[in-house]
């Protein structure tokens, strides 16, 4: 739908998908199953873009999930889409950030591809250990959705919330950092809006150091010299609310 009326939609989300056009028979489709269908980024465009030939505009934004364990739909499926649509988007292959262990849930890495304006054009998500099933996390808060069946997994994380998100229709829970003292040292201050009565569980690499409450909403950090990332998840009742995760890049680092 999205490469056949790309002047309709913003933004669309396949799961466990294949390009468009990697499957015309039964044999292509055989062979794409199976992970052997591989083209080149410009050679998977052209299939989408000739069947809008007349089409200038700006394609969707696409949003993949690929389990790496999916014996239904290889794999190496989910690159080609990355491939095809980050070609489409006219961006580089490789990912802008890769975000592991997203939304402190570890079989999840979130693979972000930004346009030439800075905004996610293709996000990628790998789920390790996972196979042709949706993820889901049973429950009745905000965050939760899904239940268990033959084609879903429980990973405490649900795909439907955090695909609401990358759309747009809800807002993305975010952390917002900034850094103090004069430049000579590396403390950074975390922070997430307050809500009465919870608490706050912060997760961050182990070579930072949390200076004072460790459960408040904001918290400075002795950060270092290294990359990683932040997660925090608001404990408030019997729910939970998990911030979308927050990678601290440190010039020179790996």
């Amino acid at each position: 739908m999205m490469a056949d009326y790309p002047e309709t939609f913003n933004a669309g989300a396949v799961f466990a998908g294949a390009a468009y056009k990697s499957v015309t028979n039964i044999w292509t489709g055989l062979l794409t199953s199976y992970g052997w269908r591989a083209k080149t980024p410009a050679e998977w465009a052209k299939l989408v873009r000739a069947q809008n030939p007349g089409y200038t505009g700006t394609y969707p934004r696409m949003i993949i999930y690929q389990g790496k364990m999916d014996v239904v739909v290889n794999k190496n499926n989910g690159k080609q889409l990355v491939k095809q649509w980050t070609a489409l988007h006219d961006i580089r292959q490789k990912p802008d950030e890769t975000i592991k262990h997203f939304a402190h849930s570890r079989p999840v890495e979130k693979n972000i591809y930004n346009d030439s304006a800075g905004n996610a054009a293709v996000i990628y998500y790998k789920l390790k250990g996972v196979g042709h099933a949706l993820p889901v996390d049973p429950g009745r808060c905000p965050q939760q959705g899904g239940k268990l069946t033959a084609f879903s997994r429980d990973i405490n994380y649900s795909s439907t919330y955090w695909t609401a998100v990358d759309f747009g229709l809800i807002p993305r829970p975010v952390i917002t950092t900034r850094k103090i003292g004069d430049g000579s040292d590396a403390n950074l201050i975390f922070s997430v809006p307050a809500t009465p009565g919870a608490k706050y569980h912060w997760h961050l690499p182990k070579h930072c150091l949390i200076i004072g409450d460790r459960t408040a909403n904001i918290i400075t950090v002795d950060w270092g010299d290294r990359s990683g990332n932040v997660d925090v998840t608001e404990i408030n009742g019997k729910c939970k609310t998990i911030y979308s995760t927050l990678l601290v890049k440190v010039t020179g680092s790996k």
